[in-house]
């Protein structure tokens, strides 16, 4: 039986930018770096940030929750618009490559 089974909820306060499993543990990508420059120009191309492309990303994930930043109504607003982005199938293989999954899954009890 898996966790996702039983239908319970586990659940770890970090802000957005700390999903160790998509980000290798380091946070959200800086300004400048090859991570963050990929995010950067997805965005450009549908008119998004990077936060809103990656928490597009993260929610096509089955069976990942998130839960963004909402320190105030802009945050608010911000994170509903990632809802209405339609990644491309090739931005969504781009993303893949530069945030692997690890072999594990996305396993909780990791993290």
């Amino acid at each position: 039986m898996l966790l996702r089974d039983v239908c319970i909820f586990f659940s770890k306060p970090s802000p957005f930018g700390y999903a160790p499993q998509f980000f290798g543990g380091v946070g959200f990508p800086e300004p400048g770096t090859k991570e963050r420059k990929v995010l950067d120009e997805i965005g450009g191309k549908n008119g998004a940030t990077a936060y809103q492309v990656a928490l597009n990303w993260i929610l096509r994930h089955e069976g990942v929750i998130t839960i963004p930043k909402a320190k105030n109504i802009n945050h608010i607003k911000s994170n509903l618009k990632a809802l209405e982005l339609t990644l491309s199938k090739e931005d969504q293989q781009l993303i893949d490559s530069f945030f692997p999954k690890t072999n594990e899954g996305l396993s909780l009890i990791k993290y």
